[in-house]
């Protein structure tokens, strides 16, 4: 029976039912990003950049080179709401804690502070329309970016070994992450297998969860 149209999320009545949950490879990568969420985190910190924003207050903002990440928070199917009301459910969401250097807009030298960084990571198989995505992606934006501020940066991150829309979504602001990049390490460098290697990875990873 279907589910009560109040009882929907927002996401849901706008059409993006999730079929990847009922995908084993989308369980496979879900475990593997939960067992390796540190790695992949410094894997993705370059592109990420500031650690807040710029504002009033600074008139730069820099991660401080070598220093640690602290994850606080980490939960699968994390639910992203507006008050009591659900708007959707993000695959992966992890809260971080980190160094920066800022100096601010009235001068002197700069300062070492702790920013927050939100991470709102969606896995997918499959990415068969751009469209769609980039839709489901800007309904994200409209609730998550409320939140920021000068001393905290919320990232979205597209997970998938689907290349197809790589650069368009690049483009429009959003990470893409390959976990195969950071597997296999860049193409010209690469000495094993990828896919026999990832497939290893996996087959870890499930071993670890019915342990």
């Amino acid at each position: 029976m279907a589910e009560p149209r109040d009882k929907a999320t927002l996401q849901e009545r706008f059409g993006f039912a999730d079929k990847d949950l009922e995908s084993p490879e989308h369980d496979r990568w879900m475990i593997w990003l939960k067992n390796n969420l540190k790695s992949v985190i410094d894997f993705l910190l370059p592109q990420v950049g500031i650690a807040g924003r710029i504002g009033s207050s600074f008139s730069s903002v820099e991660i401080v080179p070598g220093a640690p990440v602290e994850i606080t928070f980490k939960r699968s199917e994390h639910p992203m709401k507006n008050g009591y009301f659900v708007v959707g459910f993000v695959d992966y969401f992890a809260s971080t804690r980190m160094a920066v250097s800022v100096t601010y807009s009235r001068g002197g030298r700069p300062q070492r502070e702790t920013h927050t960084c939100h991470w709102y990571i969606e896995v997918k198989t499959e990415i068969p329309s751009f469209g769609k995505l980039m839709r489901q992606l800007r309904l994200y934006e409209a609730f998550i970016h409320n939140a920021d501020s000068e001393t905290q940066k919320s990232v979205i991150v597209v997970m998938s070994t689907d290349l197809r829309f790589r650069d368009p979504i690049e483009q429009e602001g959003i990470i893409f992450f390959n976990p195969k990049e950071m597997i296999d390490g860049p193409e010209d460098e690469g000495e094993i297998d990828g896919d026999a290697e990832l497939d290893r990875l996996l087959m870890e990873c499930e071993d670890d969860s019915k342990g």
